[in-house]
């Protein structure tokens, strides 16, 4: 393994969440304290760490229970029970990750829970399409995640963007009741100001769409680095894209990139490519 080359994509990941972090740290705070003072920021804080608690313990029983995943026991599926479990050792998690079935001829794979009790989701489609090497780098990617941690920082930013526009919602209702007194000149507001605190949250939900592409990318690179095949997850992630394919086109209409949660499976596959000669299977 090239570990030059493996230890500078990792800091540039490592430093680009971070600063992504800050980011939608820093215009939260502004945005609650300019709406609403110290105050604001206080309940709003409150609530971010309130519904983190909650979602912490429940989320994972409610993405299984939208997509309708059952429990995969062990006895059935040994042979990906053992897979799972040799990248979970190899990627130092602690506590190994449950599997659950998705009932649809979809590729669809997805991480949730949190690092006590993690939580892999699969699909009939992509269990019956992969094969042994590019199952592993899908298993992989999702193990990454939750060995860096990615479920709690996912859950951290959303919820920051939802309460961001809850307070900005509120701040239009008050001003929808003021308007009267606003437009007989009783209360003076700053047009340019408003108009940028009620834009913070678009811009917070740009950010958090950004650090989750950065996420996505530092998953296939760990988890390329527990394979030691990035060209295994490459073919998968290729397959996945050709099963959205319809006769006419995209099955399933992907947005732009900067409005997605993942980045383009091209530019994927390049990245991946581009890590083969880094790590020796």
């Amino acid at each position: 393994m090239n570990k030059y080359r493996y230890n500078q994509k990792k800091i540039s990941n490592l430093l680009e969440s971070f600063l992504i972090l800050v980011g939608i740290s820093i215009l939260f705070i502004f945005l609650s304290y300019s709406l609403f003072g110290r105050l604001g920021f206080i309940f709003g804080g409150l609530i971010i760490f309130f519904s983190f608690v909650f979602i912490q313990t429940q989320a994972h029983s409610l993405a299984l229970r939208l997509y309708k995943a059952q429990y995969l026991p062990p006895d059935r599926s040994p042979k990906l029970y053992h897979l799972v479990n040799q990248l979970g050792k190899s990627a130092g998690i602690e506590y190994l990750p449950q599997i659950y079935l998705i009932p649809h001829d979809l590729c669809l794979a997805f991480s949730t829970g949190n690092k006590k009790n993690p939580v892999i989701a699969l699909s009939n489609g992509i269990l019956s399409c992969m094969n042994q090497r590019e199952l592993s780098g899908i298993l992989a990617h999702e193990i990454s995640h939750i060995a860096q941690g990615d479920l709690i920082i996912s859950t951290l930013t959303q919820l920051i963007g939802r309460v961001a526009s809850s307070f900005v919602s509120m701040a239009s209702f008050i001003l929808i009741l003021m308007f009267p007194l606003i437009a007989f000149g009783a209360v003076r507001v700053n047009l340019t100001a408003l108009l940028i605190v009620m834009g913070l949250p678009t811009i917070i939900t740009l950010l958090q769409l950004k650090l989750s592409r950065t996420r996505e990318y530092n998953a296939d690179l760990e988890g390329s680095r527990l394979t030691g095949d990035p060209l295994g997850l490459a073919s998968a992630l290729i397959k996945m894209s050709h099963s959205t394919m319809g006769l006419f086109g995209p099955t399933v209409k992907t947005p732009p990139e900067f409005l997605s949660t993942h980045p383009e499976t091209n530019k994927r596959v390049k990245a991946l490519e581009d890590l083969a000669d880094t790590f020796t299977p």
